[in-house]
């Protein structure tokens, strides 16, 4: 579950990124942009950061995931 939480963290990198990019070329976007993932326990872990247990060893960088989601930037869904 960790490492599918790292590469849902650095996807959302990306993601704000290019949502950067296109406010810069004057094409800002309104709605979330959508981020899928295929793995329930990160996503879980994602939306409800209450599991101590299983992420008090994952690095405090990768937390930024859960501050875009919230602000509604990205939204995560499973597929």
């Amino acid at each position: 579950m960790e490492a599918e939480y790292i590469v849902l963290s650095e996807a959302g990198c990306e993601l704000c990124w290019i949502r950067s990019l296109y406010y810069e070329l004057e094409f800002p976007q309104k709605s979330p942009t959508i981020l899928r993932g295929d793995n329930n326990g990160s996503i879980t872990m994602v939306k409800n950061p209450q599991f101590h247990q299983q992420s008090k060893h994952i690095d405090i960088q990768y937390h930024w995931i859960h501050d875009e989601i919230t602000k509604e930037t990205i939204n995560l869904e499973s597929c």
